[in-house]
């Protein structure tokens, strides 16, 4: 029988939904919708400075983009935070590695000031290893459009806490 539990909506007064090792399978299939966020326009030389487009030899003709727009690298960079603030692995039990991205489609442009919400949905919590390879299926909506910021497919490895320090092999194949 599925299940038909309804999707789960982190607003700020709850800070999130925080999860045990043993929910993580029980999470495919569950939908969650963050709170609007939106980027400081004074943080945008920042994250260039941080991923050294500033140092690009070729330079950045500025003039093609739109005004204070978040580039999609920053964007993409944004996941984890915005994650976090909707689901949370349990502190001192979970770690989480980041895994990969598949299927990324910058859809549509996004500026500094804009308010967005990360909405996802669990689509695997698939055994891996001693712990859970997720796969979130991820949409940036940006307030006030019908059409997204960027979509992702992101996979981010859960495995218990302190099972990060070593290289195991059955934990990188897929």
């Amino acid at each position: 029988m599925p299940d038909i539990t309804p999707p789960i909506t982190a607003p700020a007064s709850q800070h999130g939904v925080t999860v045990s090792f043993a929910e993580l399978p029980a999470l495919a299939g569950r939908t969650f919708t963050g709170d609007w966020f939106a980027v400081d326009v004074d943080k945008l030389p920042l994250f260039d400075e941080a991923s050294y487009v500033d140092q690009n030899p070729d330079g950045l003709d500025l003039a093609i983009y739109p005004e204070q727009l978040v580039e999609g690298f920053h964007l993409l960079s944004l996941l984890d935070h915005l994650m976090s603030r909707v689901l949370r692995p349990a502190p001192g039990e979970i770690s989480g590695w980041n895994y990969g991205l598949d299927r990324v489609r910058f859809v549509s442009p996004v500026r500094a000031g804009e308010r967005m919400r990360l909405t996802f949905e669990v689509l695997q919590a698939e055994p891996r290893g001693d712990g859970y390879l997720l796969l979130f299926d991820c949409v940036i909506e940006v307030e006030n459009r019908t059409r997204p910021g960027f979509t992702a497919q992101w996979r981010v490895l859960w495995v218990p806490a302190g099972d990060g320090d070593s290289e195991d092999e059955e934990c990188r194949d897929e």
